[in-house]
């Protein structure tokens, strides 16, 4: 997983065929050329921009209602997913999300091949899996993803909610407590421009994007993603970007 924030080390995700259960805790494409050009909407200078992101998912019981979110504030996210947890089911919430102008990015095909140091087999092997599943549910290629790779623009992110270390809920104070903390982490950071790091795996995260869904929405933020922030396109493959103005 890239460093510099929210992830770190965590073991396999689970498969596809494992999507109706809570997925394990995380502690944190057949050709390879260069995608071709994307038609971005403009953004309107006077405006705010926000992209959150989401990795890990798709996870049902969480993804299905952030889109639901998304929907009724006529926002976009992007969503990072794991290739192996994609499916005829969890297919369609791709399909949704593509639908609703939200974009589906890589974050490999297993979530263990660190890129690197791996073999460059292993490295085609986890692009071009994802990539090929992406593009049966959606109909797309994917431009960005997150994790170190050729071939693909790379996102990391300016804010990290910390969501994956504020996931138990086994009490109400408890689960208010890291809901607060979540939205906090947010809200203390954000500014217009920034990449906001969630995992579309956790109750905790579903209820803390709500509640900044709405606060920054009133102050006046769109949401959008992360290619329509950073305006990415073919010239954008092998950046590495951390937010608006902010690439490497």
């Amino acid at each position: 997983v890239v460093s510099g924030g929210g992830e770190s080390s965590a073991p396999a995700g689970p498969s596809a065929a494992e999507d109706s259960s809570m997925p394990e805790e995380h502690t944190s494409s057949g050709d390879l050329s260069a995608p071709g050009e994307s038609s971005l909407p403009p953004k309107d200078p006077a405006k705010k921009y926000i992209a959150f992101t989401f990795d890990d998912g798709p996870y049902a019981p969480v993804t299905s209602k952030l889109l639901d979110k998304l929907e009724s504030i006529d926002g976009r996210a992007t969503f990072f997913v794991v290739g192996n947890r994609l499916n005829d089911s969890t297919g369609k919430l791709l399909a949704r999300a593509s639908s609703l102008g939200c974009e589906i990015g890589s974050h490999s095909y297993t979530h263990t091949v660190y890129f690197n140091n791996c073999t460059d087999a292993q490295m085609e092997e986890e692009l071009s899996k994802t990539q090929s599943l992406i593009r049966k549910y959606t109909g797309a290629d994917v431009l960005c993803m997150r994790k170190e790779s050729c071939g693909y623009a790379v996102i990391i992110w300016s804010v990290d909610s910390a969501d994956w270390k504020l996931k138990a809920r086994k009490t109400e104070s408890q689960r208010r407590e890291n809901v607060d903390a979540i939205v906090n982490n947010v809200l203390s950071a954000v500014k217009d421009g920034d990449i906001v790091l969630m995992h579309d795996l956790y109750e905790n995260t579903l209820e803390a994007f709500c509640i900044l869904a709405d606060k920054l929405k009133a102050q006046g933020y769109e949401f959008v993603t992360v290619s329509e922030l950073l305006e990415l396109n073919a010239q954008s493959v092998g950046k590495k970007y951390f937010r608006v103005g902010l690439t490497t």
